[in-house]
């Protein structure tokens, strides 16, 4: 009998650990973004005991990030996320623009992470690759102060894709875990892959807005929808005021 398990990719998880780069005398960055939870294979993975860290801290990027001029000229700004490999050396293996911004940023972006040295993640006291997301905020102001900003959704001005405070889920990713049945016409057929869904956590910590990004069909996009809406979270915060947010929830299905 194979053996089953269901494994969770959270790749925009509910964590305020942001790269910030600002339009000043100087860029800043604010703190690195952390991953949640699972093995992506046999090789690679996505959270281990011990998480890759910037060596050097965070200035270490942020002395390697510069502001387009040509994005300066147009006023272009947004979040630029960039998926990157660390080796079990330390070194930045392979970058994948997630999210763009265009106007070079997401070139520069890419630079600077390409160019800073981590220590290497940890699974069970072995250094192992880890991948991590890491998104870069091109903002365009005079203010030298390093912060977390809040950035709404394009859609829906209620709604906040980034605050000072992330939801959290309560009773951490298993209680998730409990909840997700593995579709029987999806076993039956070997049917494996990602379901990626999208949706809003509100002011309350319910799940609401939820909207399948990536489709695997065979029952995995109900029952991922099904496990999702049937656990609370911890509301998502900004300056201390609960916010509307929207996150994304990458659910993987192996046999």
């Amino acid at each position: 009998m194979r053996k089953l398990s269901i494994i969770f990719i959270l790749l925009l998880i509910f964590s305020n650990k942001w790269v910030l780069a600002q339009d000043s005398e100087n860029l800043f960055v604010t703190k690195f973004f952390n991953f949640t939870k699972a093995e992506e294979s046999d090789s690679i993975y996505f959270t281990v005991d011990k998480m890759p860290e910037v060596v050097g801290g965070i200035e270490a990027i942020m002395q390697k990030i510069v502001y387009p001029a040509k994005a300066k000229e147009k006023g272009t700004t947004g979040v630029v996320v960039v998926s990157a490999l660390i080796n079990e050396g330390g070194n930045v293996t392979e970058t994948e623009v997630l999210k763009s911004v265009g106007d070079g940023c997401d070139e520069a972006a890419v630079n600077a992470i390409k160019q800073t040295k981590f220590t290497a993640g940890e699974q069970n006291g072995k250094k192992v690759k880890v991948r991590v997301n890491i998104p870069v905020s091109f903002k365009l102001n005079g203010n030298d102060k390093v912060k977390t900003e809040a950035v709404k959704d394009k859609d829906d001005p209620t709604v906040y894709v980034t605050v000072e405070k992330m939801p959290e889920i309560v009773g951490g990713i298993v209680a998730i875990v409990e909840k997700l049945v593995y579709p029987k016409e999806a076993k039956d057929k070997g049917i494996e892959g990602r379901v990626v869904i999208s949706m809003v956590i509100d002011e309350s910590g319910n799940v609401t807005n939820t909207e399948v990004l990536k489709s695997l069909g065979y029952g995995c996009d109900e029952a991922a929808i099904k496990a999702v809406k049937s656990v609370k979270f911890v509301p998502g915060e900004h300056n201390g005021v609960k916010k509307k947010v929207k996150v994304v929830l990458p659910i993987q299905f192996k046999l």
